[in-house]
């Protein structure tokens, strides 16, 4: 058993990195189960009902920041976004969590003598994916593909995710496309491209899924860069469920 201190992780909400603001994240999985007992029987029956995701996090308010912490987080409440957090500081080959999610709360707590705070909670409405970053978070000034890894094969009933996050983006005319693609072996001498992220050419995020079956185990990101002098930073997670 690995028992350690949470620290120097990445949580990204939108196009943004709120690591550096964030002490705290809270996950809650659970199930709305359903009491279908009948007359004949002899114990309580439950039958499962509907998923319901909750996510929060806390940490400190910073008004005076730029508007990629305070005002972004204003506008954003009861608006759509995607969340992902990783279990290391954003390095490659590590793993976390991605959910589509609807903001329903923005909450800077003021007290007098004490540190400012804020709460950010927002509710899931897909799927939770457990998803590998591939490459960990990458500066990209140019076009090439990210490592190749292997997640595995996706089944006939299952979908693979892709998760993508742009926190920042400079040059004249920047523009970023992202594909995910698989191959039967490592070398990626056949590849196909299961997924295509919408073109980014400023910060922000998506999640694009694609249905199985697909016998292919290993994966890869490929990042498409134009423009004059640009430069993204952009961490993609991939899973299957």
């Amino acid at each position: 058993m690995a028992i350690g201190v949470y620290a120097n992780k990445k949580v990204y909400i939108g196009g943004y990195d709120r690591s550096g603001y964030v002490n705290q994240i809270n996950m809650g999985w659970k199930n709305d189960l359903q009491d279908s007992t009948t007359v004949g029987d002899s114990t309580r029956i439950y039958t499962a009902g509907l998923n319901d995701i909750d996510f929060s996090v806390e940490g400190f308010y910073d008004p005076d920041s730029d508007d990629t912490v305070d005002k972004v987080m204003w506008d954003d409440i009861a608006g759509e976004t995607e969340i992902s957090w990783f279990s290391s500081a954003g390095t490659a080959n590590t793993t976390g969590y991605g959910i589509p999610a609807t903001i329903t709360e923005y909450s800077p707590d003021l007290k007098i003598g004490s540190l400012r705070a804020f709460r950010i909670s927002a509710k899931g409405y897909g799927k939770s994916v457990r998803i590998t970053t591939l490459d960990g978070i990458v500066t990209k000034t140019s076009t090439g593909n990210g490592t190749a890894r292997e997640l595995g094969a996706v089944s006939s009933t299952q979908k693979v995710y892709s998760f993508i996050h742009v926190v920042s983006a400079s040059g004249t005319s920047p523009t970023l496309n992202v594909t995910v693609a698989s191959d039967d072996a490592g070398g990626f001498t056949t590849p196909t491209t299961r997924i295509t992220h919408s073109q980014f050419s400023a910060v922000g995020s998506e999640v694009k899924s694609t249905s199985g079956a697909i016998t292919d185990t290993y994966w890869r990101v490929t990042y498409t860069v134009g423009g004059t002098t640009p430069s993204f930073d952009v961490i993609v997670g991939v899973g299957i469920v």
